[in-house]
């Protein structure tokens, strides 16, 4: 979790540190947006979310011009489409600064300083896990509970049955679901996975 911190109504989990004082967040679990101080920040239209989405599921990482123009404009670029690409990440740059960088042969989404409701989720359900090697099941719930509050919808939303999404969007949706505590129903409290349309399981 290091360079990531809770923003309003994400991370914070009982032992965690905060780090950055950064107001960015970025949610994924559900419809994918931006947040600043709390308040929803506008992104653009479809192609600017799949820039948004593809540089969030490869995060920290350089995705290739080829591999992001292939996702913005759905496996069909034009020969105008790397000066349109530029474009939309000049128009990404108005709202996450420079966390979106440019690196040979593509962009990279430095997510340094931004909360992020996949990573503190993740975070969520690994400590809650490690609550229960404690054999701590309080704390187990408790952390469980926060992580899978997170969630709002499938993850990456109005993309997640596309072919370049639909792998992390599972693997997420897996995590959720194939959890100690949710799998054997051992822990009393334990509210069960998302279903689909993000709210919990009884």
């Amino acid at each position: 979790m290091r360079g990531h911190r809770g923003g309003a109504g994400m991370g914070g989990f009982p032992g965690q540190t905060t780090e950055t004082t950064s107001s960015l967040g970025i949610q994924a679990l559900g419809a994918v947006q931006v947040s600043r101080d709390g308040v929803e920040q506008k992104i653009g239209g479809t192609r600017q979310r799949r820039l948004l989405s593809v540089l969030l599921i490869h995060r920290d990482r350089v995705v290739s011009v080829d591999r992001v123009a292939e996702v913005v404009f759905e496996g069909e670029p034009t020969d105008a489409a790397a000066t349109t690409l530029r474009s939309y990440v000049a128009r990404l740059r108005r709202t996450l600064g420079n966390a979106v960088v440019t690196r040979s042969p593509g962009y990279q989404l430095d997510t340094a300083g931004i909360a992020i409701d996949v990573v503190d989720f993740e975070a969520g359900v690994q400590a809650g896990r490690a609550a229960l090697q404690r054999q701590d099941p309080a704390g187990a719930v408790e952390r469980l509970n926060t992580a899978l509050a997170l969630w709002h919808g499938d993850a990456y939303a109005e993309f997640a049955d596309e072919p370049w999404a639909y792998p992390e969007a599972q693997r997420l949706a897996e995590l959720a679901g194939d959890s100690w505590a949710s799998r054997r129903g051992r822990v009393a409290g334990w509210p069960g996975p998302p279903r689909r349309d993000g709210s919990l399981l009884g």
